[in-house]
């Protein structure tokens, strides 16, 4: 059997995206179980590196980086005058010149990724491709080759919803780009094999809207996962009998777009508890490791003592040190309120409350009615901290002990991914 697969991925390792996270452990996982992973990706822009680098080291893993093609200015802040002048002057150039969102990384990345994608089928005889977006051209580009290679299997896995806009920060899309976006959209279904998505929004979506299409069973989740490697079980918490601090906490990225409703109720609640209830509020810590510049100064503006800001640590690590923690937290904005994130099963391992910050939607109920968490809702924040401290205090702040969370894992997602192949 020839267990030759080609990974196509705009972002991946070392590249420093979330978006890389997903195939990386998936790159992993299909290694160990033999199979021979081709993965073709940008080649990283940046100094900072991705904290999944170490994931990606296994004989069975071929890396071939291509240039990124896209200008690095319009890729990162603009902090400086010259640096928004020049941004400005090369929206007005991709405008004229490029159709469709300007701003996928992927719009001049066609060429040398077909070049390199063919030659590599053509060396390995590879019949099975797995194509991730965002960017949503790179599926576009890799389902083309069927007119090439007609047995080809490709699988699309798309990390998000296309047509909306929201993995661009735009409010969504009308006239002559929508059009063009959804041509593209339209040819990469159609083309592919399968199409998988990480969450049962994104897959119901898709199917509701491509329903023409003849078989359903195209449209598939393959869910957010955890990579039990980063857990150390086997090492029993030291007991902290009389522990009067409650420690809350959470790492990675916060969605940046519409989640100020979210946020900010919650910085107003500390501070009014720091005001009402200055005993509680002592007991209280919340802690946020991530990197991301606006969050650092909405804290700062409000002087909270309860936020600390910690600086983001390997995966390894960081579940070494949150496993001590008592809740963890999760950010969702109303267009997220329905989707478990990446950190969703992230946490479930540890066996802690999880806490939702948004209002209410399908996964503050799945917490909820499985029992691993609670729901905070914006307007209730105030009530809601209260009540968890009570229950902190009660001994009833408690993980189900019954939920099973072994399905959410890679080496159990990797299996459904690998039931999707076929080899002559």
């Amino acid at each position: 059997m020839n267990k030759h697969i080609l990974l196509a991925s705009y972002v991946f390792p070392p590249y420093p995206d979330i978006g890389s996270r997903r195939w990386a452990k998936f790159a992993k996982y299909l290694a160990r179980d033999g199979f021979n992973v081709h993965v073709v990706a940008a080649r990283n822009p940046f100094k900072e590196q991705s904290l999944w680098t170490a994931d990606i080291k296994h004989e069975n893993i071929y890396l071939h980086y291509l240039p990124h093609c896209y200008p690095k200015i319009l890729m990162s802040q603009r902090k400086f005058i010259w640096q928004k002048i020049i941004a400005r002057i090369l929206i007005c150039l991709l405008r004229m010149l490029v159709k469709g969102i300007i701003f996928d990384y992927a719009i001049f990345w066609q060429k040398p990724l077909e070049k390199k994608v063919i030659s590599l089928i053509k060396t390995y005889g590879i019949k099975n491709i797995i194509v991730t977006g965002p960017p949503f051209r790179v599926p576009y580009y890799v389902t083309r080759l069927k007119t090439k290679f007609p047995g080809l299997d490709i699988i699309s896995d798309l990390r998000d919803i296309w047509l909306n806009g929201r993995v661009y920060c735009l409010d969504g899309l009308s006239g002559k780009v929508l059009e063009y976006e959804a041509g593209m959209e339209d040819y990469a279904v159609r083309n592919s094999s399968y199409l998988t998505f990480p969450d049962e929004n994104i897959t119901f979506d898709f199917r509701n809207r491509y329903s023409a299409v003849k078989s359903a069973d195209k449209f598939i989740t393959l869910t957010h996962a955890y990579d039990a490697d980063n857990y150390i079980f086997d090492i029993p918490l030291t007991a902290e009998p009389g522990k009067k601090q409650i420690e809350l906490v959470f790492g990675g990225s916060i969605p940046m777009k519409d989640i100020e409703p979210i946020i900010i109720p919650l910085f107003e609640c500390l501070s009014l508890l720091k005001q009402d209830m200055p005993q509680l509020y002592g007991r209280l810590s919340f802690k946020f490791y991530v990197r991301q510049y606006w969050f650092f100064t909405l804290a700062k503006k409000y002087g909270l003592e309860a936020i600390s800001i910690c600086s983001p640590v390997p995966e390894k690590e960081y579940f070494h040190i949150i496993r001590r923690m008592d809740f963890f937290m999760i950010f969702l904005p109303d267009h997220l309120k329905d989707y478990r994130t990446t950190k969703f099963p992230e946490y479930l391992p540890l066996k802690k409350p999880i806490v939702v910050f948004s209002n209410p939607g399908k996964t503050s109920q799945y917490v909820i009615e499985n029992k691993i968490g609670s729901s905070f809702t914006p307007g209730n924040y105030y009530n809601n901290m209260i009540q968890m401290v009570k229950e902190y205090d009660a001994g009833r702040a408690v993980f189900n002990p019954d939920f099973n969370y072994e399905r959410f894992s890679y080496s159990s997602v990797t299996k459904d991914l690998e039931s999707l192949f076929r080899f002559e």
